[in-house]
């Protein structure tokens, strides 16, 4: 109920995308990258053990010919202060602004694109 929930939020813009599945599972990584790091901040004790924490999140691309892919999407490390995160992004990665994600969400759907990975628990 709760993916069901966020996602319906989630499909304006959907008959745009020039394909559906890959529409669909830009907008599931963003729902599971704010699910992980709300509950993240609401796990103090993590920070008994560590100091920092680095995160790599993104999308796994299963593909019949050429072997499956890993894209990333989020690269950054956290410290228990808030607003300490880091993004190490750009700097292994390249821009992700850089990238033009019109061809997953659809030309009508550029906004979509530009504010991707710039969630509000970022």
């Amino acid at each position: 109920a709760y993916i069901k929930e966020k996602l319906k939020r989630r499909l304006d813009g959907i008959e745009n995308a020039p394909d559906p599945t890959a529409f669909v599972t830009y907008q599931m990584y963003c729902i599971m990258r704010e699910f992980f790091v709300s509950e993240l901040k609401k796990a103090p004790a993590i920070w008994d053990y560590a100091g920092e924490l680095t995160v790599l999140g993104g999308i796994q691309i299963n593909r019949d010919v050429g072997g499956d892919r890993f894209m990333p999407l989020m690269f950054q490390t956290r410290r228990q202060a808030e607003n300490s995160n880091r993004d190490l992004f750009p700097e292994t990665f390249g821009s992700i602004r850089d990238r033009d994600l019109r061809y997953v969400l659809g030309l009508d759907n550029e906004e979509l694109g530009k504010n991707f990975n710039r969630g509000k628990y970022l």
